[in-house]
């Protein structure tokens, strides 16, 4: 077991001191200090209760973030060595601003010719980690940790900003997507969410991560957005049985037409379909498709819906969709 190194940063220093420890001597505490700004900061203290071994490096992760949530830095993940069976046998975790970034080569040439976007250096060098190694029974235990920072460490003010510590959780995600059902953006989703947990420090993201995640979400679906469509007009046709849908698909099983109409809108059709009003003006640029709703006119002198289609260039026996609702 190699030994770890504490530290305290001071006033306003960028300073690391170094006192040695052992790792069965050290936990996760906090001694505040008063920055210049009068925000306080908090920097490892000496206990007894270091966890020694952990059942699983996620364990040994999710500690790990816990206290650098509790310190105030990021961690992100350094290096990985895997047995022949893929096992991970050393993981090691690392301060984010560990190292520094270097410059790739030619990068000052490609700067005169097209102007890079400007963004903040944060990697300093800074040598805090600690790494897992795996036992012979499975479990994980800390074979080495440095907790020395070269810079100064982030305000429990700005905790919540902390890369590593962000996280989208399930229930986040259910609720943005319902809001997107309502017609609710991202932006505004944000600011629901701020009052409903109480301020933003407490929601767990940051705005920017809510627009990622749904991002994300709609590049998983592109490929397969069309058969989405499908399964949902199926599932209303089971619970329905006076729901009837049809759709088309090309040479390449793409959908290229799909009209659909419910109960109410066949029955309108039965009752008012002597003229149909058909309007395509209506189109979707991505999916090149155009919405074209099937509409008439009542014994009250009201519009009613027949029926809705999304269709494509190719137009041929679309009608045949309406000619079945009655």
């Amino acid at each position: 077991m190699e030994s770890m190194a504490s530290v305290a940063l001071s006033d306003g220093s960028t300073t690391s001191i170094g006192v040695e420890d052992d790792a069965n001597n050290f936990s996760v505490g906090a001694v505040q200090l008063i920055g210049g700004h009068g925000e306080t900061y908090h920097t490892p203290k000496r206990t007894n209760s270091l966890p020694f071994c952990f059942d699983t490096w996620e364990d040994g992760m999710a500690f790990y973030k816990s206290y650098a949530h509790e310190v105030g830095f990021s961690v992100r993940t350094w290096t990985t060595h895997k047995d022949d069976n893929g096992v991970p046998v050393w993981k090691r975790f690392v301060c984010a601003r560990q190292d520094w970034r270097e410059v790739a080569q030619g990068a000052q040439d490609r700067e005169r010719t097209k102007p890079k976007r400007k963004f903040k250096l944060s990697r300093c060098g800074c040598g805090a980690m600690i790494g897992f190694k795996r036992k012979d029974d499975g479990k994980y235990e800390v074979a080495r940790f440095v907790q020395s920072h070269t810079h100064q460490l982030i305000s429990p003010s700005k905790r919540h900003l902390i890369k590593s510590n962000r996280e989208v959780s399930s229930e986040l995600r259910g609720k943005l997507f319902t809001c997107h059902k309502a017609l609710v953006g991202t932006s505004a989703a944000y600011r629901l969410f701020s009052v409903d947990y109480g301020g933003q420090e407490k929601i767990g993201c940051l705005k920017r991560d809510l627009q990622n995640c749904h991002r994300d979400f709609k590049r998983a679906i592109k490929g397969a957005d069309g058969q989405i469509l499908v399964d949902i007009m199926r599932s209303k046709q089971v619970a329905n049985p006076a729901f009837y849908f049809d759709y088309q698909l090309d040479e390449n099983n793409k959908l290229t037409n799909i009209f659909w109409a419910d109960g109410i809108c066949r029955k309108n059709y039965s009752l008012f379909g002597e003229v149909v009003s058909f309007d395509s003006t209506y189109r979707f640029n991505r999916y090149d498709l155009v919405f074209a709703p099937f509409t008439g006119v009542n014994n009250h002198k009201s519009c009613v819906t027949f029926g809705a289609a999304f269709y494509g260039m190719r137009r041929k026996n679309l009608m045949n969709g309406c000619s079945r609702l009655s």
